[in-house]
């Protein structure tokens, strides 16, 4: 069950309360969960260039005697500034702190400053940053993290777009083992070949103690207006060897607007790992009211 209600105050002044409550019922067994949550917004509209963010959130999850109830308290600044059309910058703060069975378990602090511009004609950068604080008062650890990441996004085509961005991470959490860094890269293309034929592909790095690759690879053809075919190859890899290998294939025939027929083959190989290697085929109807 979820609940909206909103008033504006007047032409800068906006403000809203959500809440919501879900409860899960296991007749004759245990393990009866239910979960509230209440959160206030507050939008002030300074002026054509400036807006302030507020929010606050309370939510709780317990369950019978023998759950435990998790409650989180949150509160959250958001200051955008948008000089021009074509700058855009926002800076956020929040602080989060979670009980476990009404003590204090968790606490976090955080801040992201972020900015981007046009500068050309679908050719946009961004540059962001941020710092954050982790205090965990169970088994009394602590660490910060700070990040640093950039983008680029561009229109090189009007039928292909591609996008570019980097993050550089550093935790320091007191141990031995000193600071961690992570580093990651992403570079997505997004290619309409023809009206009919769509390809989108994207290539991802994540180096920590090891390097770790993802490539994504889709295919469709709307081969007529009711028919479409497409086709996926991804793979993942650590320190170059490949860890899960999945092919896949599915031809969908729309009857109606509201009931389609589908044929799906694929091929997921795990052998890296010590796993095996499978094939599956699928087919079926799918109707929507």
């Amino acid at each position: 069950m979820d609940g909206r209600a909103a008033y504006r105050i007047n032409d800068r002044w906006l403000t809203s309360v959500d809440a919501s409550f879900q409860a899960d019922d296991n007749i004759g067994r245990g393990g009866d969960r239910s979960r509230w949550a209440l959160g206030w917004r507050t939008l002030f509209d300074q002026s054509e260039i400036i807006d302030h963010h507020f929010r606050v959130d309370v939510s709780s999850q317990s369950g019978d005697t023998f759950e435990p109830t998790v409650s989180d308290i949150g509160a959250g600044y958001t200051f955008t500034y948008d000089p021009m059309e074509t700058i855009r910058s926002s800076f956020s703060a929040s602080d989060r702190l979670s009980y476990f069975n009404g003590e204090k378990s968790q606490n976090v602090l955080s801040g992201v400053l972020e900015g981007s511009t046009l500068v050309l004609p679908g050719l946009d950068f961004s540059l962001g940053s941020g710092v954050s604080w982790f205090d965990d008062f169970i088994y009394a650890r602590e660490y910060s993290t700070w990040f640093v990441r950039g983008g680029v996004d561009a229109a090189i085509y009007p039928s292909m777009d591609l996008i570019m961005d980097y993050n550089y991470q550093e935790t320091d959490d007191g141990g031995d083992e000193g600071i961690r860094l992570r580093r990651f890269a992403n570079i997505g293309l997004d290619w309409r070949v023809t009206r009919v034929i769509f390809v989108r592909a994207s290539l991802r790095s994540t180096r920590q103690k090891f390097r770790y690759w993802t490539q994504d690879y889709l295919l469709s053809w709307n081969i007529l207006p009711s028919v479409r075919l497409s086709a996926q190859l991804f793979e993942s890899a650590e320190d170059d060897v490949t860890t899960t290998m999945r092919k896949s294939a599915i031809l969908n025939w729309d009857i109606t607007n509201r009931s389609t027929l589908y044929l799906r083959v694929a091929e997921v190989d795990l052998s890296g790992t010590g796993g095996t290697r499978t094939v599956s085929f699928q087919q079926g109807f799918r109707l929507s009211f």
